[in-house]
């Protein structure tokens, strides 16, 4: 099971936590609303915060690379912030700091995106 909350940061930001396992059937159900949270924040600063995901699949991986791309069609940026060991690995494995910055906290992605 997965959960997503977003939270507003300003009009050009918003932090996005999702939690529990991050694999194909928890981005199936956070599909729909992660693209509300997109559509509603255009060209804005998305902050995925991975805390309380203590599993993310490659699929997964791949759902946040499309989520991101995305994102910059519209203008805006995405960052994931916060991810635990085991769930960085997986990130970084699979080429996502490649494309995605991934920082150690949401407060030092709104810092350094520029839109907070």
């Amino acid at each position: 099971m997965i959960t997503l909350k977003h939270y507003p940061v300003s009009e050009k930001s918003a932090v996005v936590v999702m939690g529990g396992q991050l694999d194909a059937d928890g981005c199936r159900q956070i599909e729909l609303p992660l693209w509300e949270i997109i559509q509603q924040y255009p060209g804005s600063q998305l902050v995925i915060d991975l805390t309380y995901v203590n599993y993310l699949s490659s699929f997964a991986v791949g759902f946040l690379v499309e989520a991101c791309g995305t994102v910059m069609q519209y203008g805006g940026k995405m960052s994931i912030s916060n991810p635990q060991p085991h769930v960085y690995e997986t990130l970084y494995l699979n080429g996502a700091d490649m494309v995605i910055p991934i920082y150690e906290s949401y407060k030092a992605a709104l810092a350094d995106g520029q839109y907070s």
